[in-house]
């Protein structure tokens, strides 16, 4: 069988031009997209990662047997995450541990607190109070934490 690849012709130019143009126009649109998502997404992962911070202190006050808080500054836009150390104190002590200390203003889209209130958890991991945390980014959303007294986290828009 012999087939004849003189007359087999390749892509022309013009056809590649206008694939070209057609995935550009295609990509710019994703691309506006996704810039309109960008300030959710990030109040989201700033939503999360303080969930996740709001869980650790939980389960440190459980594996240490000892409190531990989550303390809200809202006119730094910070949170802090601290262990009350071997005097099971979280009073003004010096034996208090910071565990970690998260800024809000390192996030883009302006997330900052639109209201929030520290809590602590014993340890049986109950929280000492129930408390509300709202996030809000540049757009205006907000998304709200609450933190029960039984220690359950949950997380709403």
């Amino acid at each position: 069988m012999y087939t004849d690849l003189r007359n087999q012709g390749g892509v022309t130019l013009v056809e590649l031009l206008v694939v070209v143009a057609i995935l550009s126009i295609l990509g710019g649109i994703t691309g506006i997209f996704l810039l309109k998502y960008l300030p959710e997404y990030r109040l989201r992962s700033a939503v999360s990662t303080m969930s996740q911070d709001l869980r650790q202190a939980q389960m440190g006050a459980l594996k240490r047997m000892r409190p531990w808080a989550f303390s809200v500054d809202t006119g730094a836009h910070t949170y802090s995450v601290v262990d009350s150390g071997p005097d099971e104190s979280l009073n003004a002590t010096a034996d208090n541990v910071t565990i970690k200390t998260i800024n809000l203003t390192a996030y883009e889209d302006e997330i900052r607190f639109a209201g929030a209130n520290s809590t602590s958890f014993n340890a049986d991991g109950m929280a000492d109070n129930s408390v509300n945390i709202l996030m809000t980014n540049s757009q205006g959303t907000i998304i709200t934490t609450q933190v029960l007294r039984t220690g359950a986290i949950r997380v709403t828009r």
